[in-house]
C-alpha cells in the first residue's frame, strides 16, 4: 500500500510557497539551483523527507547523537539531487521498483545498457559527483552519495533512510 501512496503523491505533486520559503531557509542560491533541475515529484519528495526529520527530531536530539540538526535538514533537501542526471518519470520509477523487487536487485546488471537502469541504482553516486567541488564535508557527500548503500551505516544515514522510506 505504501507504494502506491507514493505513485500517487508522485503524480500529483506541487510545490507552494512555503516549499519554496523552506528550500530558501536551507539552501543557498547555488544550491535552490541544483534542486529546481529537479522534476517536481522529485523536489517535493526531498522537501517530505526533510520536514518529515524536521517535525519528528529536535535538535537536542541530533546533537545527543553528534549531528549538526541544519546539516542533516540540508542533506535530506539535496539527498536525491542526482537523479537530475536522467530524470525518471513515475512510470518509469514504478516499472524499475517492481522489476527490482522482482529480479531481486538482478536488473542492476543492466545499468550499463540503461540510463533509467543507471540512474535508478546510482543517483547517489552521481549526486556526490555534483556536489563535491564544493564546499561540503567529506562526511555531507558520503550522505549523499551512500543513502542507498545498506552496507555503510551511521547515526545520519540512518536517520536519512528512515524518513526516506517513509516518504
Amino acid at each position: 500500500m505504501g507504494r502506491i501512496n507514493q505513485f500517487f503523491k508522485c503524480i500529483t505533486a506541487r510545490l507552494t510557497d512555503e516549499d519554496k520559503d523552506f528550500i530558501s531557509e536551507y539552501l543557498s542560491g547555488d544550491e535552490c539551483k541544483l534542486i529546481y533541475n529537479l522534476p517536481v515529484y522529485d523536489i517535493k519528495h526531498c522537501i517530505n523527507v526533510a520536514r518529515d526529520i524536521k517535525l519528528s527530531e529536535s535538535e537536542k536530539s541530533m546533537a545527543a547523537i553528534g549531528l549538526d540538526y541544519n546539516e542533516v535538514i540540508k542533506s535530506a533537501i539535496l539527498h536525491d539531487i542526482g537523479k537530475s542526471y536522467k530524470p525518471l518519470n513515475p512510470i518509469d520509477k514504478s516499472i524499475l521498483v517492481l522489476l527490482s523487487k522482482f529480479t531481486k536487485g538482478k536488473i542492476k546488471k543492466f545499468e550499463d545498457k540503461s540510463r533509467k537502469i543507471y540512474i535508478y541504482f546510482n543517483h547517489g553516486k552521481e549526486g556526490y559527483e555534483m556536489i563535491k567541488g564544493n564546499d561540503y564535508s567529506e562526511e555531507f557527500l558520503k550522505i549523499i552519495r551512500d543513502h542507498h548503500d545498506y552496507r555503510t551505516t551511521n547515526k545520519w544515514l540512518e536517520v536519512i533512510r528512515k524518513y526516506d522510506d517513509r516518504n
